[in-house]
């Protein structure tokens, strides 16, 4: 690879997804280095497997985004590939305009950190999928109006390039084998014209990637490709909102099926709570870890950090961005539920100096004295003495002290909520770890735990059973949802989850399993539309058949 790209002029010309050449793939042809594939009859593949390509959206979900927004995809597409090994570089496929493709392939060419050499093996590494020609309005310096002819893909408009189509292995070869999910729900046009364009731009880009059949009987969220994900051994996994018939897709055997509780979520797919990560310098086939969404984790760093603020908006954003992020629906509930909280506490506690919360236990390393007088001070925020009415809630400022308090405390609201979500999360993370030890019996599994809060929604009673239950399909995650995810090599891409805390906790996670850490903005990208970085970008791993698999 290093020859036939060094032949070429620094300003080479990227891909537009017109040439059947896989010269620069060729080090994924029988490497010594891939990992083999699983044996038995299931077709995808974990995450931990080295990727021969990636799919990324251009296109943000908030209809006019932020500049964070705007260029996350440049970032993406930076990173990917100054986080792979130079020698093994993978493909990035592009559903976007003509615009956006300048835009992209401009901020590599114009890349002045980047030497010539790496600016010419960046832009052979990007393909753009550009199949659709339409004619679009083109505005001048004059203020008329002209009209050009412009490629656009049907899906570039399109955030989600998780979900109308999954990426596979042919056992045979180990080679991505790309199907698309048949009726589509959320949008026919992707399913099939955008699907068609995205896999035709693969073949000429690699003919390694081919095209399979199509997944069938898909008229739900279950369905959809974030709720298809590989397990280490030979295992798939899926949420319980997905018909048998469909895992058997591409699952194969039902011993190779992990189905956990996603039905409470409101998109309802697995990559919104569990993540496969890569493990560097551990031997095939115990080189993964795993990362799970956490409620608890979120509690005993908010408990570990008292005087911290909560909301942390101010990652990569803008200070006109603040006030936008902090007014969006799902943070406003929230700080709705807290305001109840506290204004129903007060009216039922005494406010004498020195009294604690009986549920609030004192914690190791912090000072006695800050619980005897800091968490009264937080119901005094919003008492008036002698009064019934509360003032105005600064929930802007709201420490971990306060959120921690009501997400103890809270009994009705999504205090509680997260509790009940906790316990369905510490069941999912003991039915993947029995599952995965029956396969893989001598690897060790550590568990990274995500923190993440929960929203929308009530625990409801079923009046079947009298057992409190999550409600069915109204929860998502409150801040940005750090297990959703994009492994690079050795490099976690992960959603700044907007809190300091958290972050630190994650990135001491990923670097005590030999992880790297970027954090990128995903808040007007992806979270806004109740989705995250998994969801946006499409990884197509790929692995060395053995004589076992190329039966």
């Amino acid at each position: 690879m290093g020859l036939f790209l060094a032949n070429h002029h620094a300003n080479a010309t990227p891909r537009s997804g017109s040439s059947t050449s896989c010269h620069s793939l060729e080090w994924a042809r029988n490497s010594a280095r891939t990992p083999y594939c699983p044996p038995g009859n299931n077709t995808i593949l974990p995450e931990n497997f080295p990727a021969m390509a990636y799919v990324i959206s251009d296109q943000p979900a908030l209809a006019h985004p932020h500049e964070s927004a705007k260029a996350l995809p440049e970032v993406l597409t930076l990173g990917i590939l100054q986080n792979s090994d130079p020698n093994r570089l993978p493909l990035i496929l592009i559903p976007t305009d003509d615009i956006g493709w300048e835009r992209i392939t401009a901020s590599i060419q114009n890349n002045t950190t980047l030497t010539p050499l790496q600016r010419t093996r960046y832009l052979h590494s990007l393909v753009h999928v550009n199949d659709t020609t339409f004619v679009m309005p083109s505005p001048t310096r004059t203020g008329k109006t002209t009209w050009s002819n412009t490629s656009r893909p049907s899906h570039a408009d399109y955030t989600w390039q998780q979900d109308y189509f999954e990426s596979f292995i042919n056992p045979a070869t180990g080679m991505p084998v790309l199907r698309r999910v048949r009726d589509y729900p959320m949008d026919s046009i992707v399913a099939t014209q955008g699907a068609n364009e995205l896999f035709e731009a693969a073949q000429q880009a690699c003919s390694w990637m081919q095209p399979g059949p199509d997944l069938i009987e898909s008229d739900t969220s279950g369905t959809m490709g974030g709720n298809i994900e590989g397990l280490p051994g030979g295992l798939c996994l899926h949420g319980d909102n997905q018909r048998p018939e469909f895992a058997r897709q591409y699952c194969g055997d039902p011993a190779n099926e992990v189905i956990v509780n996603t039905k409470w979520l409101q998109v309802g797919h697995v990559d919104e709570i569990v993540h496969v990560l890569p493990r560097p310098g551990a031997s095939p086939p115990c080189n993964f870890a795993m990362a799970i969404a956490s409620p608890q984790k979120a509690l005993e760093l908010l408990k570990q950090n008292p005087t911290d603020k909560f909301f942390e908006f101010y990652f990569n954003s803008e200070p006109e961005d603040l006030n936008s992020r902090f007014n969006q629906s799902l943070i406003q509930e929230f700080c709705s539920d807290l305001k109840s909280f506290f204004r129903e506490r007060a009216k039922n506690q005494d406010s004498s100096p020195g009294h604690t919360p009986s549920n609030v236990t004192p914690q190791r390393g912090v000072p006695a004295v800050f619980w005897l007088f800091s968490l009264p001070q937080v119901e005094a925020k919003i008492r008036v003495r002698g009064h019934q009415e509360a003032p105005e809630f600064d929930c802007k400022n709201v420490t971990h002290a306060e959120v921690a308090a009501f997400l103890e405390g809270d009994q009705t609201a999504s205090g509680y909520l997260n509790r009940k979500i906790q316990n369905s999360l510490a069941k999912t993370q003991q039915e993947i770890t029995e599952k995965i030890h029956s396969r893989l019996p001598q690897c060790e599994i550590s568990w990274v735990q995500a923190p993440n809060l929960f929203l929308h929604g009530r625990v409801i009673k079923n009046e079947q059973t009298g057992e409190e239950e999550i409600p069915n399909g109204m929860v998502h995650s409150l801040t940005p949802n750090p297990s959703n995810s994009l492994n690079v090599n050795a490099t976690v891409f992960s959603p700044h989850p907007m809190n300091g805390a958290f972050a630190r906790h994650l990135e001491s996670s990923y670097r005590s399993l030999g992880l790297r850490t970027q954090f990128v903005d995903t808040f007007e990208y992806a979270h806004i539309g109740m989705g995250n970085l998994h969801c946006a970008t499409h990884m197509l791993p790929f692995c060395r058949p053995s004589q076992e698999t190329r039966r």
